[in-house]
């Protein structure tokens, strides 16, 4: 019993005698746990885009195998920021892919659409159906343009969180950059298709506004 008590006063002595040190060992392993989990969160951030680019090209290369080559298309992957208040800087960044059909009627753009629809269903694991909600996603990260007769959206969730949206467009020229090649006699059929969300980096080169 002696003993025993006498281990307890030695160890409350080397407590009490080694605060300071105790202290340091303390601060060390939070600043370790907070360099260690901020670099796993970049990682994960990181790799969320990867995963969306790796998909959209993925759906591309369904599209242009199962539908054919488009008349023209651009690949896009790049990031912008934003400020709220004077200090706070928001990074986002997106990855995109634009194409455009020569089609001869709306028939053949439902028909289109229809085969993106269910290619996109084959990405099941990687693109989860969802729907729009202001609340969590911002107006800048809607499909732009009028949901009209001539436009149909979907929205999705990558597999890493981000939102993705798919804009399939016909006969509204205005909507795109994209143009088909010159001397063509039909219609236009536009489909976008992209995730964006919030980075904790520049992943991609900044958006410039041509």
């Amino acid at each position: 019993m002696a003993l025993a008590k006498t281990n307890r006063r030695l160890s409350l002595s080397w407590i009490r005698s080694h605060k300071f040190l105790s202290f340091i060992a303390l601060i060390t392993f939070m600043v370790i746990g907070f360099f260690v989990y901020e670099r796993v969160t970049l990682e994960l951030n990181k790799r969320a885009f990867a995963q969306a680019r790796k998909v959209i090209d993925n759906v591309y290369a369904d599209i242009a195998n199962e539908v054919g080559q488009p008349d023209n298309y651009r690949r896009t992957s790049e990031c912008s920021h934003s400020y709220f208040g004077p200090y706070v800087k928001q990074i986002s960044c997106g990855v995109d892919t634009d194409l455009v059909y020569n089609v001869e009627d709306r028939n053949e753009a439902g028909q289109i659409t229809a085969t993106v629809q269910n290619i996109v269903k084959r990405h099941k694991n990687s693109l989860t159906s969802t729907t729009y909600n202001s609340d969590v996603f911002s107006e800048s990260e809607r499909a732009p343009g009028d949901p009209n007769i001539n436009s149909h959206i979907d929205y999705y969730e990558s597999s890493g969180g981000l939102f993705c949206v798919f804009k399939y467009v016909f006969d509204s020229p205005a909507e795109t950059f994209l143009k088909l090649p010159e001397g063509t006699t039909g219609k236009t059929y536009y489909l976008t298709m992209g995730c964006n969300g919030s980075a904790r980096q520049y992943y991609y080169p900044p958006f410039k506004q041509t």
